[in-house]
């Protein structure tokens, strides 16, 4: 019993981001600036691992640089992909971003509605 216990617990690590997914309407208004390298992502839509419908992936970072609170942390954030236009940055890049960058549609990017 304790055996088929191990293994169910083993199989469950790994799976998902390594820590609580940060809320999509916090990150929204968090606009300091981070250094992050990207650790791994995640598809939101297979697995939701966020609730926010909107958010199509969840992305492991660890914060090199920024508030001193944050230092050498990791954490999980939320990525909107069709408000930015753009796929999150690939593993291991790192890039200076804030959690608000990568759920808001930047002022530069317009819709256009297909006339019928």
């Amino acid at each position: 019993m304790l055996l088929c216990c191990t293994i169910l617990a083993l199989a469950a690590c790994g799976d998902g981001p390594r820590q609580s997914v940060l809320d999509p309407a916090f990150a929204k208004r968090d606009k300091r600036a981070l250094r992050i390298k990207v650790v791994k992502i995640y598809d939101n839509f297979s697995k939701d691992y966020c609730d926010s419908p909107r958010i199509s992936q969840v992305v492991d970072v660890d914060v090199l640089e920024g508030p001193p609170e944050l230092l050498g942390k990791s954490l999980s954030l939320p990525y909107d992909d069709f408000a930015l236009g753009a796929p999150p940055p690939k593993e291991d890049e790192e890039v200076v971003m804030s959690p608000a960058d990568w759920i808001n549609q930047p002022a530069t990017k317009k819709f256009r509605m297909r006339e019928k």
